[in-house]
């Protein structure tokens, strides 16, 4: 017979096996933690210019309704300091 290939499998296909399923979970492992701290490190929502004034945002809520006319006076004067 050639290179003892009647013996069938033997012991090496049962370590085999498992060596690769290790080495593709060690791989997928690697992989979902690199994801997860880029994930991580983006959650923080930087400040833009184009932000809405204070005033402004008080205006709308007096407008709505949320605050009332004192409130808004209060936040006004406030900001003008």
């Amino acid at each position: 017979m050639m290179w003892g290939a009647s013996e069938g499998m033997g012991w090496w296909m049962l370590f085999g096996s498992a060596f690769w399923i290790a080495v593709i979970g060690l791989l997928i492992y690697a992989f979902s933690r690199a994801f997860d701290r880029d994930e991580r490190r983006s959650t923080v929502t930087p400040v833009t210019s184009t932000a809405e004034p204070p005033l402004e945002i008080a205006r709308r809520r007096y407008a709505a309704g949320e605050l009332s006319e004192q409130d808004f006076n209060r936040i006004r004067e406030n900001l003008k300091s």
